[in-house]
């Protein structure tokens, strides 16, 4: 990481750091013989609803981290040499209670060998071994996403298997597993969620009407939901639907880039910008990328801007760095060069 001193930040406001010892960095390793949470928060919560709530914080959130990510590649190789799994299975091993298409005959499906109990505890052995702190449904989403060659995240859904997905609901209702079989595809719940509820989905500007319609529903949505800190609504698909032409994609992203900084939150001044940086410092010395800060730990109950509203501030000022540098090293570069960044 670069060197540097705070008598370097001339021009900028001081400097200081009365944070205290607590950090903005997710955990990076666990114990897992002293981890005494349940592993799978949807079988906690099913059950008893406090406590998952009370549980699930302790979790890191977001997408995985380059070093989880790794630690979980070592950990799935260490399992498969040892259980003598070959590589071109991993997509059977993780998704073990799925039936496999036959090679000739997509629409056959034949026995996942699996799905014995011999592997049934693949996921929370790769758990242990790689002692991310993750929760076991988090890893099996994760690998699920990663390892499925008959994934479709990402795939575009053509007008005709859209319209069979239609016919094949009309006529088997919500049986997925079934559809989910007959079409080849594994996301048919959620798309068969947005053809139902998807409006006309404008792209470009928007018009003052659509405007308008934002700004009405997001007050009616928010005193509907009894929400008194406006900064934290997050409707964004009841938003669409209220709205008809936009999705719920673009609801958000208007509200991120033009409703936070509106007056009524005040503008995000160079002072927020040391703030951040000042508190990143001192907060973040152990993440080695962003996706290990833990953004909400970062709030100062004196500014009015929540943990997402700092991680896009963030990414708006790296995005102006004309290096690519590690995260330490951009952090660095951005306090040294601050005043020309922002201009």
């Amino acid at each position: 990481m670069s060197q540097f001193t705070f008598d370097q930040l001339q021009g900028l406001p001081d400097f200081s750091f009365d944070i205290g010892p607590q950090s903005a960095v997710w955990t990076t390793k666990v114990n897992s013989a002293q981890d005494q949470r349940v592993l799978s928060q949807k079988f906690k919560s099913k059950y008893n609803k406090d406590d998952s709530q009370a549980v699930k914080p302790t979790y890191n959130h977001g997408l995985f981290t380059s070093r989880e990510k790794q630690a979980v590649e070592q950990a799935i190789k260490k399992y498969m040499v040892e259980y003598e799994v070959p590589d071109e299975d991993l997509e059977y091993l993780v998704c073990r209670r799925s039936k496999i298409p036959h090679h000739s005959d997509p629409n056959v499906f034949l026995h996942n060998p699996y799905s014995d109990k011999k592997y049934e505890g693949f996921l929370q052995q790769v758990l242990e071994k790689s002692q991310i702190n993750r929760s076991l449904d988090q890893l099996y989403n994760y690998c699920s996403r990663k390892y499925r060659q008959n994934k479709t995240g990402g795939k575009r859904w053509s007008p005709e298997e859209d319209n069979e997905l239609l016919r094949l609901v009309a006529e088997k209702g919500t049986r997925w597993k079934v559809i989910e079989r007959l079409m080849g595809k594994t996301d048919v719940k959620s798309r068969y969620k947005k053809l139902k509820h998807a409006p006309i989905g404008n792209k470009g500007p928007w018009t003052v009407e659509e405007t308008n319609l934002f700004n009405t529903g997001v007050r009616e949505i928010a005193a509907k939901h009894n929400l008194r800190q406006i900064q934290k609504f997050s409707y964004w698909t009841e938003l669409s639907q209220y709205i008809g032409t936009r999705t719920d994609t673009q609801c958000r992203n208007k509200w991120m880039h033009d409703v936070q900084q509106s007056e009524s939150l005040g503008e995000f001044t160079t002072d927020d910008y040391v703030d951040l940086l000042n508190r990143m410092t001192g907060l973040c010395q152990a993440a080695q990328d962003e996706l290990e800060v833990n953004w909400e730990a970062l709030v100062d109950a004196n500014r009015p801007f929540t943990g997402s509203m700092l991680r896009q501030r963030w990414i708006s000022l790296r995005q102006r760095v004309p290096l690519e540098l590690e995260f330490q090293d951009m952090l660095a570069y951005c306090i040294l060069n601050l005043p020309d960044l922002l201009k």
